[in-house]
């Protein structure tokens, strides 16, 4: 059925020179189907070596924090502070979001320039780490400790 199609497209849809060239070029290529195991074999091939460069460039990315990332220590005490500010500041009842948004803003930025650290720094860090959870579930360690500590001294009064 599909051989019928074919014909009824190229008799009717194509011009005699293409059809003329389209002849050719079948007998060319796939001659009795002599080619056609070639074919196979060769697209296989490719499609094995494009698997294998796929999964080695894959495997062979390095992981490690670039230079300008915040280390994993400093980043769990940024991020336990974070925590500290945005808990505070839920059980201060504020008429409206966006006042609640600039404070938080405003005491992030404190907390930032107190670690000598930038939100632009800041957020690239937590964009790498994010994306990498073994680090950040290392670093989330580390918070949950840092917390508790707090808890323990009951020093989650203020930054």
């Amino acid at each position: 059925m599909q051989k019928s199609l074919i014909q009824y497209f190229k008799s009717f849809v194509i011009s005699s020179e293409a059809r003329n060239l389209l002849q050719v070029f079948d007998s060319q290529i796939l001659p009795d189907g002599q080619n056609d195991k070639k074919h196979k074999l060769i697209f296989k091939t490719v499609s094995l070596i494009f698997i294998l460069v796929l999964f080695l460039s894959a495997c062979g990315s390095d992981d490690s924090p670039p230079e300008d990332i915040i280390p994993e220590e400093k980043m769990a005490v940024l991020i336990a502070d974070v925590h500290v500010i945005e808990a505070r500041l839920s059980k201060i009842s504020l008429m409206s979001l966006d006042s609640a948004t600039i404070i938080v803003e405003r005491l992030k930025m404190d907390n930032f320039k107190k670690n000598k650290v930038d939100t632009a720094q800041y957020n690239r860090s937590y964009k790498f780490y994010s994306t990498h959870p073994d680090y950040l579930e290392r670093i989330y360690k580390n918070v949950i400790k840092d917390l508790e500590k707090r808890f323990k001294k009951k020093d989650y009064r203020g930054l």
